[in-house]
């Protein structure tokens, strides 16, 4: 789908720290996707990410980073309709479209699986409820969408390519959704689906739980009388 949209410039002392954010990226990650072991470049990976679209949702103030979560119309509305799992997920879908008996769940809750309401409900019964938990559970997900990525992308393409990627992921224009919105939550889910599930399907060769095995050595097999 095309986006759309109208120029609305903004120049403050704030413009600067999405401005320092991109030098130090374009500086920086080139260089350390080359140099750092592979296990810290993960890390940085995710950390550069957050950190820029952190810095990109600064520009409108601290309060930008939960704003886009706390309207009427996203997860954190429902949360206090949410009682007890069993009754939640019994009647879910009971409450979805307009007009249903007792109250009907807001956009974003009727058009999504029940479990992306769990996870904000989860954080409320621990005590981290609010735009501002939920902001940094979207904002650390979709973050760690890099790492997931350069993951699949290892198994995939091999190792240089992925540190050749790795300062686009942490960069990607993406960062606009993960700093803040729900949809950061479902990337980081996604991605991390994706990077387990090509983990698992690598071939035996590169797979260190089976490296060294063959089809010889496998169990049940039997050799035929007269071979070796």
């Amino acid at each position: 789908m095309p986006l759309s949209g109208q120029l609305d410039t903004r120049v403050s002392a704030r413009t600067l720290l999405p401005l320092a954010a991109a030098v130090l990226a374009v500086t920086g990650l080139p260089v350390a996707a080359r140099r750092l072991p592979w296990r810290v470049l993960l890390v940085v990976s995710v950390a550069a990410s957050a950190a820029w679209a952190v810095s990109l949702a600064l520009v409108d103030g601290g309060a930008a980073l939960g704003r886009p979560i706390a309207t009427n119309a996203e997860y954190l509305a429902d949360v206090p309709r949410v009682h007890g799992l069993h009754a939640f997920l019994s009647g879910f879908t009971g409450h979805i479209t307009v007009g249903s008996p007792g109250f009907a769940w807001v956009t974003h809750v009727s058009g999504h699986p029940p479990g992306a309401l769990l996870a904000f409900v989860g954080l409320d019964r621990l005590g981290l409820g609010g735009p501002g938990w939920a902001a940094a559970l979207c904002i650390g997900a979709g973050a760690s969408a890099a790492a997931a990525a350069l993951i699949t992308l290892r198994v995939i393409a091999g190792e240089s390519t992925a540190r050749r990627a790795a300062p686009f992921l942490a960069t990607a224009p993406a960062a606009v959704w993960i700093a803040t919105s729900a949809d950061a939550l479902f990337l980081g889910v996604s991605a991390w689906g994706i990077a387990l599930l090509a983990l698992a399907a690598r071939p035996a060769a590169h797979n260190p739980a089976t490296s060294g095995k063959t089809l010889d050595s496998a169990p049940g097999k039997q050799r035929l009388p007269g071979k070796r």
